[in-house]
């Protein structure tokens, strides 16, 4: 995929360091968002932009135009409007082929320059870089230091005697060689000496891992749904104030108080009056106090899941 091209080509790095404006950094990666998620390029208007991203529509304009210079996005507009449209239709998509960004330095060139230019110069680097763990053959580094963590890890929590480390370490390689380092160390973290073996640890691989599962994601129900339904009672409390203590308040935006105010599922309502808070001005602060008691909701209104670690 254009998308693992652009990494190998170092090119995060050399975005990350392009130093360009917020709004310009929103667009790239709600680009980049939608070419992992499969679309080349996405057509859409910069009115539609302004909505989804929240920022001023002139800032899209102008951000559009910046990153159109730097041919760092490929641009081009539809047909003409019709009768009764207000701008036309634009495509545009990720320019992954970093030798054709005009990232131009300054006047006076800075240390930043320094960085940024060899990553792009003639599509290689001028300097060498060192290779990471990941490049290294096993005997080199990742996967003996790997199963050599577990080894370790297993004889401090256990507190083996000197003599049983080389089959400890017999028994950590087959780990490694069979099943993520990384999980087998959270496993051997979780379940401390209820794990007497590393061999059995691999033999029953699939049970640890299911009551790790069930032990750490069990949440009371009970407890959960009082703490939903307080949410949405101030929440409708706050909406319910702010509609009666705010003068200068639109009839739109009095509207989406009273929907929330009334509305059985109103934290989800709040989720799609706050897609659409450009059109809200004077609700900015409104949106801000009851941000974390917004649920976010798919297109079919169905509950996006949450990790049990992650707030109602």
């Amino acid at each position: 995929m254009d998308i693992e091209l652009f990494k190998g080509a170092s090119g995060f790095k050399v975005l990350a360091m392009a130093r360009l404006a917020p709004c310009e950094y929103s667009l790239l990666l709600y680009l980049l968002h939608c070419r992992s998620s499969g679309f080349q390029e996405v057509v859409t208007t910069e009115a539609d932009l302004a909505s989804l991203l929240g920022y001023p529509k002139e800032a899209i304009e102008h951000s559009l135009e910046v990153l159109r210079d730097k041919s760092m996005i490929v641009f081009r507009f539809g047909k003409a409007p019709s009768i009764g449209q207000n701008a036309p239709s634009l495509s545009i998509g990720f320019q992954f082929d970093i030798g054709k960004w005009k990232l131009a330095t300054a006047s006076q060139p800075t240390h930043q320059d320094a960085i940024v230019y060899p990553f792009t110069r003639e599509m290689h680097a001028s300097f060498h870089l060192l290779p990471s763990a990941e490049d290294l053959s096993p005997a080199q580094g990742k996967k003996a230091a790997s199963w050599k963590n577990l080894s370790d890890l297993f004889q401090s929590i256990h507190a083996l005697p000197p003599e049983t480390k080389k089959q400890t370490d017999v028994e950590a390689q087959l780990v490694a060689k069979n099943h993520p380092v990384e999980q087998a160390l959270l496993l051997i973290r979780h379940f401390q000496t209820r794990i007497p073996s590393l061999a059995l640890l691999v033999g029953s691989w699939q049970h640890y891992v299911e009551l790790y599962e069930s032990e750490t994601q069990k949440i009371d129900l009970f407890e959960a749904k009082d703490r939903h339904i307080q949410i949405e009672q101030a929440l409708k409390e706050s909406a319910s104030r702010w509609n009666r203590e705010t003068p200068d308040l639109s009839a739109d935006e009095r509207e989406v108080l009273q929907v929330i105010t009334g509305h059985p599922h109103p934290r989800r309502q709040l989720f799609w009056a706050y897609q659409l808070r450009i059109q809200y001005p004077n609700l900015q602060a409104f949106f801000q106090e009851n941000l974390d008691k917004m649920l976010a909701i798919t297109s079919a209104g169905t509950p996006i899941k949450r990790l049990p670690s992650d707030p109602l």
